[in-house]
């Protein structure tokens, strides 16, 4: 089944062959997640989970959160306020907050046992532990929107950007994070909408 309508913003779901299709929620949802029995999703004032039949809808968490990631240890994401921008854990309850990085959070990604992340005007590339420990800068690249996969960083920077808003990165890199060897995939501007950069296998 698919999940998630973009131009709608709410949360469907449908066959892959397009049979089916069934509105689970209804309203402006972003950073829909499935994980296990459960769709994680934000909205503009708030984080909630459902089962994958819609039911059981509950409030996780109050705020605007962006970059949401669900792991096996809980939640990690980007709490933004109009202030500040702080990277955040939970419970997969939405219990036992805690704040990891207080302040000048941008794009998040997880992998493995590591959250990376950008931050400051720079968009310096940073690592640390789920458990909020070991903090190291990776790369000292400008790197706009972020994904993490098979032991490479997939970004965009400002080089090439154009004037088409926050939605837009420039040129489309990878960076090996052992050597931190980087390479140019493409060359003309990425567009990305409602949601950040993803990889995937």
């Amino acid at each position: 089944r698919g999940l998630g309508d973009v131009y709608k913003r709410q949360v469907e779901r449908i066959h892959t062959d397009g049979s089916d299709r069934q509105v689970l929620y209804q309203g402006a949802a972003h950073e829909v997640t499935v994980y296990q029995d459960w769709i994680y999703f934000g909205t503009a004032d708030a984080v909630y989970r459902m089962h994958l039949d819609g039911s059981s809808l509950t409030k996780l968490l109050d705020g605007n959160v962006w970059y949401l990631h669900v792991t096996d240890s809980g939640l990690y994401y980007c709490r933004i306020t109009a202030d500040n921008r702080a990277l955040c854990s939970c419970a997969l309850d939405g219990s036992k907050v805690q704040t990891l990085i207080p302040s000048d959070v941008y794009a998040v990604s997880v992998f493995g046992d590591q959250i990376y992340y950008t931050s400051g005007a720079e968009r310096y590339l940073y690592s640390i532990s789920l458990t909020g420990a070991n903090q190291q800068l990776v790369s000292k690249q400008y790197f706009r929107w972020i994904a993490i996969y098979n032991q490479s960083v997939f970004f965009t920077n400002e080089v090439g950007q154009g004037a088409n808003g926050v939605g837009y990165g420039g040129a489309l890199y990878r960076m090996d994070l052992a050597t931190q060897e980087t390479y140019q995939l493409a060359d003309q501007e990425v567009a990305v909408s409602y949601t950040h950069l993803r990889a995937h296998e």
